[in-house]
């Protein structure tokens, strides 16, 4: 499982050094190929309505950002993700682990996972246990890191 390496990972965050700081962890721990950021629901929703960009295999949403917040994100995903289409996972991320959010997050069928800022490598250690085996068997699109 150490050697699990996701090919594209997208960050939904507004904060630039999350950003910044959760690319440099991914980078260092060879976690995917390739990492898109966006800094809005909006941004992000274009770009995953598009099928000629590279998909995701893992997001990783901030739940509170301006203007559209994670949650809504999730409500307008909903809505145009193709029902047999393989969906990414998705990781809620917070700055603060708040009960009520850690709930609703664990009955919400899209939500693979939450998770407090910031990432770290047992985070992604963790994530690459549990994902490998559904992405290897959902669309073979894990590889092997050399």
């Amino acid at each position: 499982m150490k050697n699990t390496k996701f090919n594209c990972v997208l960050l939904i965050d507004d904060n630039p050094a999350d950003n910044y700081f959760h690319e440099v962890v991914l980078i260092d721990e060879n976690f995917t190929d390739q990492i898109l950021i966006r800094e809005s629901v909006l941004d992000a929703l274009d770009y995953l309505q598009n099928d000629r960009h590279p998909q995701p295999d893992i997001i990783f949403l901030d739940i509170n950002m301006p203007r559209l917040d994670g949650w809504q994100f999730l409500e307008r995903y909903r809505q145009f993700l193709p029902l047999n289409k393989n969906r990414p996972a998705i990781f809620m991320l917070t700055t603060s682990v708040n009960q009520v959010e850690e709930k609703r997050a664990a009955e919400t069928q899209m939500v693979d996972g939450f998770l407090k800022k910031p990432l770290d490598p047992e985070d992604l250690l963790k994530i690459k246990a549990g994902m490998s085996k559904r992405l290897m068997a959902t669309n073979g699109e894990v590889n092997e890191a050399k």
